[in-house]
């Protein structure tokens, strides 16, 4: 973790709770920094990627589907307030569910002011924050039947947006079947035509 803030009794804290962030018996965990030099703001994600019925918050499908979870820390040095963070979804992804745990990660966040999929069928699931410099979001979680794959996540400042890779559900096998059956018609027509 990057964490560049000014050490206070509060940082001690905080930085002792992430240590303690319950990312055993994850699929996949870690965390990605996020930069915007040009609007005087950092920001770190940390994220985890729970197996069916391996997630120790609460979430409505934990037993049968795999668990998606983000949580966002907006570094003290920040000069903006982050508003919205999403996470890019493929057709056949079958996320469900979004919204956030207070029960999962340091607690005591900021809850996100809205979660949605977005479009139809969803291109990403969706946050709506308000994290004010120094502080950080709740667990936001969604889940998905689905394992993982990295995918394009952005965090927006209200100004600008930077993106970077994390955890998304691989599309259902039926999806991944048909988009490859596609892609074997089209170099087969490819090949008709020279």
């Amino acid at each position: 973790m990057r964490r560049t803030v000014p050490v206070t009794a509060g940082v001690c804290l905080l930085i002792a709770a992430l240590a303690a962030m319950p990312a055993q018996g994850a699929v996949v965990s870690g965390t990605e920094y996020f930069e915007s030099v040009e609007y005087g703001w950092e920001a770190d994600v940390d994220y985890a990627v729970y197996a069916p019925g391996d997630y120790p918050g609460t979430h409505p499908y934990e037993e049968d589907h795999y668990i998606y979870v983000y949580q966002i820390f907006n570094y003290a040095v920040s000069q903006k307030t982050l508003s919205a963070f999403s996470v890019g979804l493929d057709d056949g992804a079958a996320a469900t569910d979004p919204g956030d745990d207070d029960t999962y990660g340091v607690t005591g966040g900021e809850a996100p002011l809205l979660s949605r999929l977005i479009g139809d069928p969803p291109g990403s699931v969706a946050w709506t924050i308000d994290i004010d410099p120094d502080d950080y979001s709740t667990a936001l979680v969604y889940s998905s039947p689905n394992s993982w794959q990295w995918k394009t996540a952005s965090l927006v400042d209200g100004g600008q947006s930077v993106e970077r890779k994390l955890p998304s559900p691989i599309p259902e096998p039926a999806t991944m079947g048909l988009l490859g059956l596609g892609g074997l018609a089209l170099m087969l027509r490819r090949r008709r035509r020279t």
